[in-house]
């Protein structure tokens, strides 16, 4: 996935290279794995407005780490959450028991950057 502003002609760009995946050797041998016919296979593009944010992040609702299905990680920093996905920051992380809706662990890290928009 990728996030982040761009212009007409880069939309238009990434939005055939989106398409074009679906015959990519990854996607095929996923679709072969999940028992999915190749006209059965779709693509989704989302475009939307891009706001500068002051934060965010990335919420698994599964542990990543562990596979415990009981507890969710989230991982934030300030501004983009493009920093976050792309390992550009090293994140926050909260982890939560979903059972008792409570933080179990919580590690905050110093930050020196963070991603915004060239939005003025």
């Amino acid at each position: 996935m990728d996030f982040r502003p761009v212009d007409g002609y880069t939309h238009l760009m990434t939005r055939r290279r989106r398409w074009r995946s679906i015959k990519s050797e990854h996607t095929q041998e996923y679709a072969k794995n999940q028992n999915i016919q190749e006209g059965d296979l779709l693509v989704g593009v989302v475009v939307q407005a891009m706001i500068d944010s002051e934060v965010a992040g990335v919420m698994f609702t599964v542990n990543p780490v562990t596979g415990n299905k009981n507890e969710l990680i989230i991982d934030g920093s300030f501004g983009l959450g493009e920093a976050v996905v792309h390992g550009i920051v090293t994140p926050d992380s909260f982890l939560v028991n979903k059972r008792s809706v409570s933080v179990s662990n919580m590690i905050f890290i110093l930050k020196t950057r963070w991603l915004h928009t060239n939005t003025a």
